[in-house]
């Protein structure tokens, strides 16, 4: 072999696919930091915000609350089914952690209860029990929400069916929730519940690039949008709803529940 030997290129290889890969963590990680907002100071010290508690008035000005499920009561008691004969009320101390779905019966009405997260599979659960049935005279609704695409389904199943949805004094609809209750023919609402919204999850994964996070929430909130159309409530809604973040929730007032069409009807 004539010329200069060939130097040994291996080592330097692998430096720099070293050095590449450590530089794609380190932008990842930058994007993912600013994206969350994690160098904000207020992020850490948190707004001076009230706890969620559904006994306290809300009016303009005064409608976001912290939001954290854990502080969602349990059910009020007009939700709670009657035990079955020779069977002991089941423990209903706390919101369970998956979407709880129970007949009851209130005079001549036979209620079907929503309680709880709306959880992966709680669509198909819905579905299997109004097939099981004969149609209830409503759907009653309490919960601090949770998956959104099966809080979108349930809707539509909602609708489908013809079922109106109601919400009983104490009882509350957050987050996920009020897709459930738009689903309704008749939107009946309790002026002792509250109905909240704020910004919602569309399975984003950090560790994608960043275009394809916000195309995929773009995504998101054109559906939920469309929803809301179809249910024939103002999809205008969805201001209040982005403009507060995931550890907060924007209660509803009555003007606002009736001015987006989200509730038919205001009950005492």
């Amino acid at each position: 072999m004539s010329g200069a030997a060939a130097r040994p290129r291996g080592p330097g290889i692998r430096r720099v696919m070293t050095a590449c890969i450590v530089a794609q963590v380190l932008i990842g990680a930058a994007v993912v930091i600013e994206a969350g907002g994690l160098l904000d100071p207020g992020r850490w010290r948190g707004p001076a915000l009230p706890g969620f508690d559904p006994s306290q008035p809300v009016g303009p000005d005064d409608q976001t609350r912290r939001y954290r499920p854990r502080d969602v009561p349990a059910a009020p008691g007009t939700m709670r089914p009657d035990p079955a004969p020779g069977q002991p009320l089941p423990d209903l101390s706390g919101l369970p952690a998956s979407l709880r779905i129970e007949t009851v019966a209130r005079g001549d009405e036979t209620l079907l209860s929503l309680t709880g997260t709306i959880d992966q599979g709680a669509a198909a659960r819905f579905r299997d029990r109004l097939e099981a049935m004969e149609p209830p005279d409503a759907i009653l609704l309490h919960s601090p929400g949770g998956v959104v695409a099966e809080a979108l389904e349930i809707g539509r199943e909602i609708r489908a069916r013809d079922l109106p949805t109601r919400m009983v004094a104490g009882a509350a609809c957050l987050s996920a929730c009020p897709y459930m209750l738009a689903g309704g023919t008749v939107r009946s609402v309790s002026r002792d519940a509250r109905v909240g919204v704020h910004q919602s999850y569309y399975d984003r994964n950090a560790y994608l690039p960043l275009f394809v996070g916000v195309a995929s929430i773009q995504e998101g909130e054109a559906e939920a949008m469309r929803f809301l159309q179809e249910m024939g409530v103002d999809p205008l809604l969805r201001i209040p709803a982005l403009e507060t973040p995931a550890d907060a929730i924007y209660i509803l007032t009555e003007e606002e529940l009736t001015g987006y069409d989200l509730a038919t009807a205001l009950t005492d």
